[in-house]
């Protein structure tokens, strides 16, 4: 999926078990380096815990640019979920 994103695109990844935690604090372009850091970080994760489903959402859907005149402006246009179990935490 990340390779056939276009250049002009942007993303992120939330990793989640007991916890949910974010790659990057925002979601960040698309550029060949932001790829290979990207696949570098997921490669060092491991399984942990349970599948806590909800902090991943929430902090997926949490991260919003602040705009004038619109404070629901949001840089993510879609969430995609991939587990490898039923969520229980």
């Amino acid at each position: 999926a990340l390779a056939a994103l276009p250049a002009e695109s942007a993303f992120n990844a939330v990793y989640f078990s007991l916890r949910a935690d974010a790659w990057k604090a925002k979601v960040v372009a698309a550029t060949a380096a932001n790829r290979k850091a990207f696949l570098a970080d997921l490669a060092k994760r491991r399984p942990d815990g349970g599948t806590n489903v909800w902090a991943a959402l929430q902090l997926a859907l949490g991260m919003r640019t602040l705009g004038y005149g619109n404070p629901l402006a949001s840089d993510v246009d879609e969430i995609f979920v991939v587990s490898d179990g039923a969520p229980s935490v």
